[in-house]
Parts: structure tokens; C-alpha cells; sequence
């Protein structure tokens, strides 16, 4: 998704972070919202065409983190975090191989018996 996005430079300079599910962040706003774009995908081993769309839906306010830590804000900004662990995970996700919360070489096998 994000790669068929950036081939067709629809978030110009910007590298977003998806979560692989509904969310995708970016460090600043979309050049168009909502923004469509058309990509091929194989669903149940047949190639379709699917439209995808992508709205703007929150700013998220990174700077609660910082009041949290200073001890203005009592409860923990679970949004804030949220975004900065898929924001850190983002990059290495596409690289390597992700389980659960830990990071693989493809093709790598452990050595646990």
C-alpha cells in the first residue's frame, strides 16, 4: 500500500507509517483529503483492482508526552504513544520480518532447542 503510494508520489516528500491495519500517520497533512488512489491486489488468488481511500481523521498531539513526563498530566496520552511506536516500527517492519513485538532476518532460524 504505501509503497504503490509513494511509486505514484501521492505523499510527495512525506514517508508515512502504516499500521497495517486502518491507520497511516504522517509528520504533516496530505496533499489532497480525501486522498484516492487505485492499486492491484490478489484476493483469493485473483488479481482486483481496489480503490483506496485515505481521510484525515486526528492531529496527534505529541506534546502530551512531554506534559506526562513533566507530571502536568496525570493520565498516560495513549495515543501519542501509540503513533510513536508505529512510527519507530514502521521502517523496520518493511525490512525485516515482524513477530509479535520482535524483529527477524528473513530466513533466519533459531537456535533454541
Amino acid at each position: 500500500l504505501i509503497q504503490t503510494a509513494q511509486e505514484q508520489r501521492l505523499f510527495g516528500s512525506m514517508f508515512p507509517a502504516f499500521d497495517g491495519r486502518s491507520s497511516l500517520y504522517c509528520a504533516a497533512r496530505l496533499p489532497a483529503d480525501p486522498l484516492e488512489f487505485k492499486l492491484t491486489a490478489s484476493i483469493n488468488e485473483r488479481d482486483r483492482e481496489v480503490t483506496i481511500v485515505i481521510k484525515h481523521v486526528r492531529d496527534v498531539d505529541l506534546s502530551l508526552i512531554e506534559a506526562y513526563i513533566a507530571g502536568s498530566l496525570d493520565s498516560l496520552p495513549r495515543d501519542s504513544l501509540g503513533f510513536l511506536d508505529i512510527a519507530m516500527r514502521h521502517q523496520s517492519s518493511q525490512r525485516y520480518l515482524p513477530i509479535a513485538r520482535s524483529f527477524f532476518y528473513p530466513g533466519e532460524r533459531s537456535t533454541h532447542k
